[in-house]
C-alpha cells in the first residue's frame, strides 16, 4: 500500500515539475516578448531550463534596459501566470513534504 503511495506521488512530483516550467515558459516569453526583446521563445526555454535558478537572475538582469511596451503587454494573464506558476511551486513543496514524510516513517 505504501509502495502504491509513494509511486503515485513521485509521479504527482514529476508532473509539477514539468507544469512549473511550463508556466514559467510561458511568463517569461510573456515578459519577454512585452519587452521586445530578441528572441522571446529561445530566450524563455533556456531559462525555464536551468536547473539551478541562474537562469532566472540572468533575466533579470538582461531585461532592466528593456522598459514593456503597453501595445505588447497583457498584465492579466501575465498575474494569471503569477499566481499559477506560485501556486505549482505551493503544490510541489507540499508533495516534497509528503514524499519526505512517508520515506521517513519506512
Amino acid at each position: 500500500m505504501n509502495l502504491i503511495v509513494l509511486i503515485f506521488i513521485l509521479i504527482l512530483m514529476i508532473l509539477a515539475v514539468f507544469v512549473v516550467a511550463y508556466l514559467l515558459w510561458r511568463l517569461i516569453n510573456l515578459d519577454a516578448t512585452a519587452r521586445n526583446i530578441a528572441h522571446p521563445k529561445l530566450l524563455s526555454f533556456l531559462v525555464a531550463g536551468t536547473q539551478n535558478g541562474i537562469g532566472i537572475f540572468t533575466y533579470l538582469a538582461l531585461r532592466r534596459g528593456h522598459d514593456i511596451q503597453a501595445p505588447l503587454d497583457n498584465p492579466k494573464l501575465r498575474e494569471k501566470l503569477k499566481i499559477s506558476v506560485l501556486l505549482s511551486y505551493v503544490l510541489l513543496m507540499l508533495l516534497t513534504i509528503c514524499l519526505l514524510v512517508i520515506i521517513l516513517k519506512y
